[in-house]
């Protein structure tokens, strides 16, 4: 089954902006809820990639290293910020909120009507997930299994501290997260009526 825009369009809804670890499903979540307000579907961590003249994150940490991706990621969502327009999805990396300067840009945005959803999933269903292959550098060196507790204990109060909602992505289908979401933000513009 297929989410398609119900009566609120993307003019009506707030944008979001997602957080989570790797893995939680930002970006196929994100373009989902992009596809069904009728909205925009931006990754950060492709806008970065964009701006650094590569096609992966993989391939910036090699040819800039992580500390010029990193300055790249945040000069990003400061422009990509500052022009965020009802209905667009804005997926960040899963680092980007934990720096004090990508906290203080994530507060910012909330602060200007932007709702902040943590997407997260028990560190099993990460694993999963990362098993399957994405093109991400490892940060580690680690297992997968030791990456994701270690980044886990580092960022989970950031992500709840800055969090409007939290959505666990392995207890619901795609679609059922996508309505979960779309349900809290509708609640959300009820109740400022």
């Amino acid at each position: 089954m297929t989410t398609t825009p119900d009566d609120a369009n993307a003019a009506t809804r707030p944008p979001l902006c997602l957080i989570g670890l790797r893995g939680s499903g930002k970006s196929a979540l994100g373009a989902r809820l992009a596809e069904a307000t009728g909205g925009t579907f931006i990754d950060l961590d492709e806008a970065t990639c964009r701006r650094l003249g590569v096609d992966s994150v993989t391939a910036a940490f090699e040819r800039h290293g992580e500390e010029s991706f990193r300055r790249a990621e945040l000069e990003t969502l400061r422009d990509l910020g500052a022009r965020l327009e009802p209905g667009t999805v804005l997926a960040l990396g899963g680092g980007t909120p934990c720096s004090e300067s990508g906290r203080e840009l994530v507060e910012h945005l909330k602060r200007g009507g932007v709702v902040i959803a943590w997407l997260d999933a028990p560190d099993s269903a990460l694993a999963s997930r990362l098993a399957r292959g994405a093109d991400r550098p490892r940060l580690r060196g680690a297992s997968i299994e030791e990456e994701i507790a270690t980044l886990r204990a580092e960022r989970q109060r950031t992500y709840r501290r800055l969090a409007d909602l939290r959505v666990d992505t392995d207890a619901f289908t795609m679609d059922g997260a996508v309505r979960s979401v779309l349900s809290w933000c509708r609640d959300r513009i009820d109740e400022g009526r």
